[in-house]
């Protein structure tokens, strides 16, 4: 809070904020939580008070963040997780976050992406972004239209290149 405090006290700062990681960022809430309430867990509060005090504070903490206006990237190891269907089952790769950090951050991300290591068009090793997902692999983008292509290299050069390569500018009229 202080680091966000700061932050916002900058007059016409431009960039972006990476929250590396997301996970670890909510646990550090829920520590700040249990050492202002004096409590050893979440649940002595008793009726959830505690784990929606948590989350409360946390989506505070991230609805600041962008409200500052600068560009806002969290960051989330992967997990595998089982799905089952009717007819298969198969293992699938998602954010590493509890359900309380995700709910907080999924409805406002425009891009979901993959990072993840590859060969590339000549065969040398390399580290991609996949935008869209699959039944092993979460990711996406907001939007009816997507814009990016299935695997960008990873370098923000990259990233922006495909970002606004289909992006037509704002139209404006004058009066």
């Amino acid at each position: 809070r202080k680091a966000t405090k700061v932050l916002g006290s900058i007059k016409n700062a431009e960039g972006t904020v990476v929250i590396d990681n997301a996970q670890e960022a909510f646990n550090f809430c829920r520590d700040w939580f249990k050492r202002t309430k004096n409590v050893d867990h979440e649940s002595d509060l008793g009726h959830g008070k505690g784990w929606a005090a948590v989350a409360d504070e946390y989506s505070e903490w991230v609805r600041e963040l962008r409200w500052m206006g600068h560009g806002l990237i969290f960051i989330a190891h992967e997990k595998e997780i089982n799905v089952e269907e009717k007819t298969r089952s198969y293992q699938r790769r998602v954010p590493r976050m509890g359900a309380s950090c995700l709910n907080i951050i999924e409805p406002f991300v425009n891009l979901q992406l993959y990072a993840h290591q590859g060969r590339d068009k000549s065969g040398k090793t390399t580290q991609f972004l996949r935008t869209k997902g699959n039944d092993q692999i979460q990711a996406g983008e907001r939007g009816d239209t997507p814009r990016l292509p299935e695997l960008i290299p990873m370098t923000y050069q990259a990233l922006s290149d495909a970002y606004y390569a289909n992006t037509k500018p704002t139209e404006t009229k004058g009066n």
